[in-house]
């Protein structure tokens, strides 16, 4: 156990490591000069010059990666270069607002996604299966943003029952709070609610159809506690997996829904930045969300263990 765990976690680094690399490379390449964006459009080759040298971007390549390494190592993702905030306090004030948003949404998906699953599976190749199944389809081929604006337009704008934009944490006000989230909640969670009713459907299919569920039918057990105390759990791998997909695009889905839904998070310092060139805040950004990601990729393996035990070896 312990000696798979120290593999992971240096294979968490690594990745972690080659992919500052790549966010540091693909930023590097985006067409553009920031120092003609920061010295504005009227400056002179001179002051451009100027302004290239005192942000450090004339330096080799190697070096300034070096550099923004050595600053990530220490905690430093670097300055913003026109507010020149650092990078860090930026992270710290948006970062909340979009995990609040993940959380949201991956509780929607959930709660919705494995009783859907369940029920379909329970009632397969029937009216009810197929209902699901075409609702489930739907939510993965529905473009989350579009959903939003959906859910806008309905709840906000024509019924008027819950606010369109803006954003409240749930610490501040509870009541205020869920009333902000719910919209995006829902249209963030969608495809992941559909993605997991799949997977569970598919899962409960094959455990509902194996030799100790039909023995603990005939012992009489009542069919809830098979399913929910029996079935679910050995299914649950599968089940798990999808889960931790699921964040991964839950936090770059919020990207997109904080812009539709005017939320202050991650997505919209990403999409600011992008739009000012702001390299340091782009990196860091980006490399955050990496983090995120490769950390629930982590915990779902520790979990696998957890679940299962004969995978503590693998």
């Amino acid at each position: 156990m312990v000696t798979a765990l120290r593999r992971k976690v240096v294979s968490v680094l690594l990745t972690l490591l080659f992919a500052s690399a790549m966010v540091f490379l693909i930023t590097y390449l985006v067409p553009g000069d920031p120092a003609v964006v920061v010295a504005g459009e009227q400056a002179t080759p001179e002051q451009i010059a100027l302004v290239r040298s005192e942000l450090g971007l004339d330096d080799p390549i190697v070096e300034q990666y070096g550099r923004f390494m050595w600053g990530v190592l220490h905690g430093d993702l670097g300055t913003s270069l026109f507010t020149r905030e650092p990078v860090v306090d930026i992270v710290a004030r948006t970062l909340p607002r979009t995990m609040e948003l993940v959380v949201a949404g991956l509780v929607v998906a959930i709660a919705a996604g494995i009783p859907l699953g369940i029920a379909a599976a329970m009632r397969a190749r029937t009216a009810t299966d197929g209902v699901i199944r075409a609702v489930s389809t739907a939510g993965l081929a529905i473009p989350n943003f579009w959903f939003g604006l959906i859910l806008v337009s309905i709840f906000a704008l024509e019924w008027a029952v819950l606010p369109a934009t803006g954003f409240v944490s749930v610490f501040d006000d509870p009541v205020e709070g869920l009333a902000h989230q719910v919209l995006p909640a829902l249209a963030i969670g969608l495809t992941a609610m559909a993605a997991i009713a799949r997977q569970t459907r598919s899962a409960m299919i094959e455990v509902l159809s194996a030799d100790f569920v039909r023995t603990q039918r005939a012992m009489g057990v009542p069919g809830r506690a098979i399913v929910w105390q029996h079935a679910l759990k050995n299914a649950s791998i599968p089940v798990v997996t999808i889960i931790g997909l699921d964040i991964s695009r839950l936090i770059g889905g919020a990207v997109v829904v904080e812009t539709v839904f005017g939320i202050s998070g991650l997505g919209g310092a990403l999409v600011s930045a992008t739009t000012q060139r702001d390299f340091p805040v782009v990196q860091g950004v980006i490399l955050v969300v990496v983090f995120l990601v490769v950390i629930v990729n982590l915990l779902i393996d520790v979990l696998y263990t957890w679940l299962d035990p004969r995978i503590q070896g693998v």
